[in-house]
């Protein structure tokens, strides 16, 4: 079959394809592959390459066979379909068809993922002989299957791959690493893992809980085993390290966490030195105190250097906005007491409000309001005026304006406004920025009030690590209950508790020393109230941080 008669059956068996999805045409299902269901918008985008081929078709018939060959080759990758994908290799070799380098890594992502390291490396081999170029995610699948299969790990062939790829210039990221660092770990191969988890430190990148779950155990079994890979204070000074960075870095960790604390605790480095009770399923209380062992728990907050970077990050989001500058800079002036503006002075305050999200809380029911509850608001301030709190309302514009407002709730807003309650957010601006600006800004134990759980793209461009940390100390959640007497209904409030939620190990572990005087460590489990407690008693009559019950 000549190539244009070839791809102008690819083509009818595109709109057919598309016709079939849509019920227009009966085929037997013997007939063709079982698939997954596409979604409308897939139908959609398939009627339209559909087009786009038979244009393409009576132009150029080899651009025409390239779109195609690229079209199946992602249809093999979507459905799983391994056979499939193979034969299109064997035609585009024997053709020479280009499908360019999203074609290939769709093939080399889809071999891998079924552990076919043969068929993936002589994909990796044509694409060299082609001059295709190699980008981070053609290594970053092959990377991972050589660094983690089932049937043969080969990390230290990774590595080589990730070598050449730094050679070639391209940015790393936290996937060209993990890998590696997980695969040399689960090999035993300790200095191998930390030689690599600090070159990719050296490259800014971040590690996540994988990565430090497997540094733990690793170091757990060279505990265990000692030989060359380690042993000894060095592996000690490593399982240290790991647990203080995943201090800072894991708020609530898994099970992972948990069973590479057991199996470290499990096999003490001197027994006759070392007397250690691990009890999982604890309880804490509402004062911070471990059930366990007596303890009380920290209340954690940010540093002042990690308040600082959060605060540049949220002002540069406003800043992206050239326009917003100048009400951006009359609100800083204002929050830091330089000029007049708002409010005179340094604002006093130790709740921030977010009148918005107390203002709409359920009222999305039919006939509500378009405008914000106006009551439910005055609830929640008064709520905290009552306990000698002072409240700051933060309130956009149009939930301000006279013109607006309904006039039963003018006096209201007038009132708010003389009390000094009110930070009106200007228009062309997000409420959000400037809540959150103000509650970091002040520090302290000053309580965001608002149900948002934050997870607008905004949030998602701060640092998750600092933020969330951030999140759990500050904000405080708000319902209403019954109705009182003389008019209103009862605020009920969820403020943060006493205690921080995170792993929290011996004190003298922020100065960085390691067991000396004993320990004590309290991990948190996510998704459950479970805390797991680890004590450490010194036999020659030194205890941990604090073991009375």
């Amino acid at each position: 079959m000549s190539v244009k008669r070839d791809v102008a059956a690819a083509a009818l068996d595109m709109e057919g394809d598309s016709k079939r999805r849509n019920g227009s045409t009966q085929q037997s299902t013997s007939e063709i592959l079982p698939q997954k269901e596409p979604t409308e918008e897939q139908k959609n985008r398939m009627l339209k390459q559909s087009k786009r081929m038979k244009k393409l078709l009576a132009s150029d018939p080899a651009a025409a066979e390239k779109m195609d060959y690229r079209r199946r080759v992602g249809m093999a990758r979507r459905d799983d379909d391994v056979p499939t994908a193979l034969q299109l290799f064997t035609d585009i070799q024997a053709r020479n068809i280009d499908v360019g380098h999203e074609g290939f890594n769709a093939l080399i992502a889809l071999l891998t993922t079924f552990e076919r390291q043969a068929e993936a490396e002589a994909v990796l081999t044509y694409m060299r002989e082609k001059h295709v170029p190699l980008t981070e995610a053609t290594y970053v699948s092959m990377m991972r299957a050589l660094a983690l299969g089932s049937k043969l790990q080969k990390p230290e062939a990774a590595e080589a791959l990730l070598d050449e790829m730094l050679s070639t210039g391209q940015r790393p990221r936290l996937r060209s690493y993990s890998p590696i660092v997980v695969g040399y770990a689960q090999q035993g191969k300790i200095n191998a893992a930390f030689q690599l988890y600090d070159k990719m430190l050296t490259h800014k990148i971040e590690p996540t809980e994988v990565e430090l779950v497997a540094l733990l155990k690793v170091c757990g079994e060279a505990r265990r085993e000692g030989g060359k890979e380690g042993g000894g204070k060095k592996v000690e000074e490593r399982f240290y390290r790991v647990m203080r960075e995943m201090q800072e870095l894991v708020l609530e960790p898994g099970e992972g966490a948990w069973e590479a604390m057991k199996e470290w605790f499990a096999t003490a480095a001197t027994p006759a030195a070392e007397e250690v009770k691990v009890t999982s399923g604890v309880v804490i209380d509402n004062k911070g105190v471990c059930g366990e062992c007596g303890q009380v728990l920290d209340s954690i907050d940010l540093t002042s250097q990690a308040s600082g970077e959060l605060l540049t990050m949220v002002e540069e989001l406003v800043l992206a906005e050239p326009a917003r500058a100048g009400d951006w800079e009359m609100f800083k002036s204002w929050l830091e007491g330089g000029r007049e503006s708002a409010r005179t002075g340094w604002p006093e305050f130790d709740v921030v409000v977010d009148g918005a999200n107390v203002g709409y809380f359920q009222m999305n029911y039919a006939q509500a309001p378009s405008h914000v509850n106006y009551e439910q608001i005055s609830w929640v301030v008064e709520h905290f005026e009552r306990r000698g709190k002072r409240p700051l309302l933060v309130l956009h514009a149009r939930h301000v304006d006279d013109r607006k407002i309904p006039p039963e709730y003018v006096g209201l807003v007038r009132g708010w406004r003389e009390r000094g309650l009110l930070l009106v957010v200007p228009y062309r601006n997000n409420d959000d920025w400037f809540w959150l600006f103000t509650t970091v800004f002040k520090g302290g134990r000053t309580l965001l009030v608002t149900n948002d759980e934050m997870r607008d793209h905004h949030f998602q461009m701060l640092s998750q690590r600092t933020f969330l940390r951030w999140k759990e100390r500050h904000q405080a959640y708000f319902s209403f209950g019954g109705h009182e007497r003389g008019g209103g209904r009862s605020v009920k409030i969820e403020a943060p508790a006493v205690y921080s939620r995170c792993i929290q190990g011996p004190r003298s572990m922020k100065e960085g020393s390691g067991k000396e005087g004993g320990e004590s460590w309290h991990l948190p489990k996510a998704g459950s109230e479970e805390w797991m407690c680890v004590q450490v008693r010194r036999k020659d009559g030194e205890e941990g941080v604090n073991e009375e019950k």
